[in-house]
């Protein structure tokens, strides 16, 4: 019985047009539950959901490690351009119709996984084979990592995420993590995007001249 995961990976890599940018994201998407049901006309909603995908994508990665001070918020990217947002919309617009026309491939082979993470300061490297046919779901394995690494629910995704691109067939930046090779240094340590964010508001707050 193959329980892998109804989810399917939906991958978007799009480029600024002055190529100082390059987004690249994988959303776990569910085809039982679209965000928009779909309805008649088809073409219609699927475009909402097209536009709707597009726009979370751009939202996250602009408020991805958004920090907040005391009296406003910080570290907010502007990514949005209306040629960035047709680049991302064209490639979710192929991905989603295969989605509705059925063209999912079954994954039914055994298959290599490598799993590379940094969560919450906590390094993963695991290697091994997944098989369709054992009955676990990706999101159960996900799951049980997680909590024997004592990790959040936000790090269930990030781990199924990999793993789901691997046995989809997905392209992997395979490149060396610098966070994973360098040798830690005596007084450092790794810390969350918006840990250090706040931390930097705290200490410039302390530092500013007092006013008389």
């Amino acid at each position: 019985m193959n329980v892998t995961s109804s989810l399917v990976p939906i991958r978007v890599d799009v480029s600024s047009d002055d190529k100082t940018l390059r987004l690249v994201e994988t959303m776990l998407f569910d085809p039982t539950c679209w965000p928009i049901p779909l309805s008649v006309p088809l073409s219609l909603s699927v475009e909402d959901n097209v536009q709707l995908f597009a726009n979370m994508i751009l939202s996250d990665c602009e408020t991805n490690g958004m920090g907040r001070t005391i009296r406003h918020f910080t570290g907010r990217l502007e990514l949005w351009t209306e040629s960035l947002q047709a680049k991302l919309e064209h490639q979710l617009r192929q991905q989603l119709w295969r989605v509705v026309d059925g063209y999912v491939p079954k994954v039914t082979t055994t298959r290599a996984i490598s799993i590379r993470l940094v969560l919450h300061g906590i390094t993963i490297e695991e290697d091994f084979l997944w098989d369709p046919q054992v009955p676990l779901s990706v999101l159960d394995f996900s799951e049980d990592m997680a909590k024997e690494l004592k990790l959040p629910d936000e790090a269930v995704v990030s781990i199924a995420t990999v793993i789901l691109e691997q046995i989809h067939g997905l392209a992997m930046d395979t490149s060396a993590d610098r966070s994973m090779v360098t040798p830690p240094r005596k007084g450092a340590w790794l810390m969350e995007t918006k840990d250090y964010i706040s931390t930097i508001a705290h200490i410039v707050g302390q530092h500013r001249p007092k006013s008389h």
